[in-house]
């Protein structure tokens, strides 16, 4: 159940991609070392909360977009993009338009964008700027 909700936010994501360009790559993983603008998702902290009835549960997930900062001006383009609060190449826009996922979640709710952090890979060596929406996702877990 989780890889499937972590695609169908990336697939959800797939136009945004397309209309912003500049080789945007969107995969329903963490990316450690991304060569391109990269939006990444992966499990929130917390992840899970129960909500007291039944097998309801809400998990939070993180959408992180970075850019490397070589070209900083085209850099900061692209993650402004991602930030309209609508539009083709909004991050928010384009996770709201269906909030069920595709019926893989029952609803979606989405806070953000942040402002923008800088990230540092694993080597230290290389920074990219970014920002992060935090997504929560209502769904019913079986036993």
């Amino acid at each position: 159940m989780l890889p499937e909700i972590a695609e169908a936010i990336a697939d959800q994501l797939a136009d945004v991609a397309t209309q912003v360009g500049n080789n945007l790559v969107v995969e329903p993983w963490f990316i450690i070392n991304p060569a391109a603008p990269t939006i990444d998702i992966y499990p929130g902290d917390p992840f899970e909360e129960g909500l007291g009835f039944g097998d309801n549960r809400q998990l939070f997930w993180t959408v992180r977009a970075r850019v490397h900062t070589v070209e900083h001006v085209g850099a900061q383009s692209v993650l402004l993009a991602l930030m309209e609060p609508s539009g083709d190449t909004s991050v928010e826009a384009a996770l709201i338009g269906d909030q069920t996922l595709g019926g893989v979640v029952d609803t979606l709710g989405i806070e953000g964008p942040t402002a923008y952090t800088q990230f540092i890979d694993q080597a230290g060596v290389d920074q990219m700027l970014g920002v992060s929406w935090r997504v929560s996702v209502l769904t019913k877990v079986s036993a």
